[in-house]
């Protein structure tokens, strides 16, 4: 696999990724970070970029979150995650309790709308 490199502020996070650079807005919390996708912006791009290549960096992220105690989880505007390094067979209270702790940390910024 290539070398990823994460890196970010409070506020956003930025992926290098087979040099491309793209640009997350979300909100850093103790243990994640919890990236908005529709915030994607490219910083740098090598080439025109196709939903194969967002997914594999997502991949490249998620893999990288595995052995990493500081985690970045993809999320829908609503709150709640589309991509996490949870494996897709873990229990639905811990999907559950995942979105409710995003949905906690981040009503200090969002309105929700249940």
């Amino acid at each position: 696999m290539d070398d990823i490199r994460i890196t970010g502020g409070r506020e956003y996070v930025n992926v290098e990724y087979k040099g491309n650079i793209a640009h997350f807005g979300g909100e850093m919390c103790v243990d994640a970070f919890y990236a908005v996708l529709s915030s994607l912006s490219w910083i740098k791009r090598s080439k025109e970029i196709t939903e194969d290549d967002l997914s594999e960096l997502i991949e490249a992220v998620l893999k990288t979150n595995e052995k990493d105690k500081y985690k970045v989880f993809f999320c829908n505007d609503d709150g709640s995650v589309k991509y996490s390094y949870l494996k897709p067979d873990c229990e639905e209270k811990k999907k559950k309790t995942l979105v409710q702790k995003i949905k906690d940390s981040l009503k200090k910024v969002w309105v929700w709308r249940d």
